[in-house]
């Protein structure tokens, strides 16, 4: 075991005052941190707590991956957004049946 890494909570300091993002709570809702950090922390955590995390379902890879080149070509495109949506959603359909 690498004890220089230690625990989350033994790491979160350094990784903080490094510029680095901690992902241990405790990090976030260390006072001094977030100090450091401008409130960064603070100012931020309720948004982190409601952000939607990408899925990690074997299909999420390639439908993204498709999706955002229909995005791409939509908007070079100046597609109308419903048809645009139509598109991404028959990929997400197609992808999650697979």
């Amino acid at each position: 075991m690498d004890r220089s890494r230690g625990r989350p909570d033994d790491r979160h300091p350094r990784v903080g005052q490094t510029g680095g993002q901690p992902a241990s709570r405790t990090a976030w809702e260390d006072p001094d941190l977030d100090a450091a950090a401008g409130g960064f922390f603070s100012g931020t955590l309720t948004t982190i707590q409601g952000a939607w995390v990408r899925p990690r379902e074997t299909w999420w890879p390639a439908f993204q991956l498709e999706a955002g080149r229909a995005l791409t070509r939509g908007l070079s495109a100046r597609s109308e957004p419903p048809g645009l949506l139509a598109e991404i959603e028959e990929l997400y359909l197609s992808a999650r049946a697979s």
